[in-house]
């Protein structure tokens, strides 16, 4: 981005008064510009692009990291902020804040994308190929996906297919509507497991196992991983094209490798730092996020092991040492008021031990199990994946109890519960008191209505995406589970309606209107709606909320 956008940034985040230096570097570059040093030859650069864009599938510095907690997190009902900046009207309150979000946008342009860019350009030019270019062609075709399938899921419209292709002008970049994008994500995925398939049948191994913070060069479990992001994409479609999800979906099952059913195979970012993921930091050195209503009165009322896990209790006095969170919206007259509730648990965010990735999961076998429930329910259940949707709705909690070693008594004490979430109290601020709304059990109920059992299904799925964010919020706007409190205040304008629940997209990039004017207008055409919070993305179509 341009050194005035840099600027607008610099002046906005002074005046929320952040407490904490941000890096701002990702800001002040073009994202789709090539430069000298990354048009080396003969892919030199390919160990600095590798860790860069692994590093960067899930945002792991504070300042990005608060940013997904305003747009994702929140959303979610997962944390608040235990601040009103700028009076109450920032995202979390649904004011349409410009340029905000463009630190997501960027991140994943300069740092995803650009670097997968250079390395499947630079293994087409090695010739002959050999099983090392092979191997990195296909790998960064999967992470190409990871990463930006979630730039696709926030705006719509992205840049994608034409990349680093500039119009006639020289400085601008059309951008590919949301459906034609998925399109090409399904395509990726077919050329990287057809390629990562073929090496290993030969018994080609990868030589790159230094450079793969994910795998360390594990053919199989990449393969395993790219399954696994297609079925979590086809799922994606069945409110706006369900042919097409069943196609994906079983096309995923039936691939001989399998999926990731099995904690052995997460896909998370081996990335450890003594000063703890960047979600630590944004709560215990800023002070800036709390646990959030929702996973508050959700996980309490399941007597859920989990929560203390994730969260410390509250350190107000007035409040007592319970586990207490913000509501969502939640009017806030000074930050004194609310950074006594709950904080995020050191103890285990903290770490990022070895041999668990911790706040760095990308896709993991607890959600993917929750997706095979779903799957079951809907009847499309292929190959080795034909069990009930309470067998693998069950193997998801196990799987995540399992991922934070939660005990198997635990497990079958907390499968068995009949308990339902409980009320929300503030007890600051009474207007914030809300009751329920996700009135679901743990226990599963295979002769209720399948909306019924969806939501039980969803709302373990989001109690495992934690803190993913942004996987969360395109599930809970695709579904609609788990219900969630709306937000108390909302400064939208209008442009985002409360009953609707809460942003049902970003907005585009202030850069771009900037310094891409004639590539936004292709975004816009190909949003069909309003540069507004309020607009549906292509597969949550605002005229059909039926889930089945």
């Amino acid at each position: 981005m341009k050194n005035n956008f840099l600027l607008i940034f610099i002046i906005a985040f002074a005046a929320l008064q952040y407490g904490c230096t941000k890096d701002f570097k990702n800001l002040n570059t073009d994202p789709y510009a090539l430069t000298n040093e990354q048009l080396l030859p003969n892919n030199a650069n390919v160990s600095a692009y590798f860790t860069t864009a692994q590093q960067n599938l899930v945002e792991n510095g504070p300042w990005l990291t608060q940013l997904d907690n305003f747009y994702g997190d929140n959303f979610v009902g997962y944390v608040y902020p235990p601040s009103g900046f700028r009076g109450n009207q920032y995202p979390c309150t649904l004011f349409n804040q410009d340029g905000w979000q463009d630190g997501l946008w960027g991140n994943a342009y300069d740092n995803v994308l650009k670097q997968t860019y250079f390395i499947i350009k630079g293994a087409r030019e090695i010739t002959p190929a050999t099983d090392a270019t092979n191997t990195q062609f296909a790998i960064a075709k999967i992470i190409q996906v990871a990463g930006m399938h979630l730039v696709a899921d926030g705006w719509g419209p992205i840049i994608y297919s034409k990349y680093a292709i500039p119009e006639a002008d020289l400085v601008s970049y059309d951008y590919d509507s949301q459906q034609d994008v998925y399109k090409e994500f399904f395509a990726d995925l077919d050329t990287a497991v057809t390629g990562l398939s073929a090496l290993v049948a030969a018994g080609g191994t990868s030589t790159f196992g230094n450079l793969d913070m994910i795998y360390s060069g594990d053919l199989t479990k990449w393969i395993k991983a790219a399954n696994s992001i297609r079925l979590r994409l086809g799922l994606r479609l069945t409110r706006i094209d369900n042919a097409t999800a069943k196609v994906q979906v079983q096309k995923a099952l039936s691939e001989p490798h399998g999926i990731i059913t099995d904690n052995a195979d997460n896909m998370h970012v081996n990335f450890n730092s003594a000063l703890g993921g960047g979600f630590v930091q944004v709560s215990r050195d800023w002070t800036d996020e709390r646990l959030g209503a929702d996973f508050e009165t959700i996980l309490t009322g399941y007597n859920d092991p989990r929560l203390p896990l994730f969260f410390s209790p509250a350190t107000d006095p007035t409040v007592g040492a319970i586990f207490k969170g913000i509501r969502e919206g939640a009017d806030i007259a000074a930050k004194g008021d609310y950074v006594g509730y709950s904080a995020v648990n050191v103890g285990v965010f903290g770490q990022n031990p070895a041999g668990w990735g911790g706040d760095l999961n990308v896709i993991t076998a607890a959600e993917v199990n929750e997706a095979l429930a779903e799957v079951a329910l809907r009847g499309w259940g292929t190959g080795a994946y034909t069990g009930t949707a309470q067998s693998y709705y069950e193997a998801g909690i196990k799987a995540h109890f399992d991922m934070y070693g939660i005990s198997t008594a635990a497990y079958n004490t907390y499968i068995a519960g009949t308990s339902l979430p409980v009320n929300y109290v503030d007890p600051k601020k009474s207007a914030h008191n809300i009751a329920a709304v996700n009135l679901v059990p743990v226990k599963y109920d295979p002769t209720a209505s399948l909306e019924h059992q969806l939501q039980q299904i969803l709302t373990q799925k989001w109690i495992a995406l934690f803190p993913n964010g942004k996987e969360a919020w395109s599930e809970w706007r695709r579904t609609g589970y788990p219900k969630v409190f709306p937000n108390y205040l909302n400064y939208s304008g209008g442009t985002i309606s409360t009953t609707d629940g809460a942003r049902r997209i970003f907005k585009f990039a202030l850069g771009e209107y900037q310094t891409n004017a004639n590539g936004i207008k292709t975004a816009l055409t190909a949003l069909g709606g309003p540069d507004v919070g309020g607009t549906h993305v292509w597969w949550d179509p605002a005229s059909n909320t039926s889930n089945f």
